[in-house]
């Protein structure tokens, strides 16, 4: 294992919108499956009366309200690219990390963190518990470098360490 992992590029809005996607349906899951309910119970309704208002709000309703959820987190992936549109470096070691930009510089220990979750493409640090950093996998130069990430996050973090199965 190298002493210190590097991790540099700039932000793109799949990057922010994908992280803040998967971070959003995570904590609003129990209300996405609500609504996945109510749409049924509308489509129910239609077939067994025949069309009514009721049957008609309970189809349209969940519809509106994940079409807010898709739209505010578009909104929120453009503000974040927005503030983060330069170019980042990230390095990694045994103690903690940090994030280098052109105005701004954040070192972290992991035992400051509270939790850190790997996504498909990221991995979201949290420092607070609602509030992550994105971390792009795509930003590392090999692949070598994301498991030895991996490795200390698991080391460092343990139970506070949602990442991916190694193979």
């Amino acid at each position: 294992m190298s002493d210190s992992i590097q991790a540099a590029g700039k932000f793109e809005l799949r990057d922010l919108q994908k992280d803040i996607l998967w971070h959003t349906l995570r904590k609003l899951r129990i209300l996405l499956a609500l609504m996945g309910v109510f749409f049924l119970m509308g489509v129910a309704n239609l077939f067994i009366s025949h069309f009514n208002s009721a049957a008609l709000w309970l189809l349209i309703f969940p519809i509106v309200v994940v079409f807010l959820v898709f739209r505010g987190v578009r909104t929120a992936a453009k503000k974040a690219l927005q503030a983060s549109n330069r170019p980042v470096e990230y390095s990694f070691n045994l103690m903690g990390y940090e994030i280098k930009t052109n105005s701004s510089l954040v070192k972290n220990e992991w035992d400051n963190l509270h939790k850190v979750q790997e996504s498909e493409t990221s991995f979201l640090l949290f420092p607070q518990a609602n509030f992550f950093q994105v971390v792009p996998k795509r930003f590392f130069a090999e692949e070598q470098d994301i498991a030895e990430l991996r490795e200390i996050i698991r080391v460092r973090l343990g139970s506070k360490a949602a990442l991916k199965q190694l193979n």
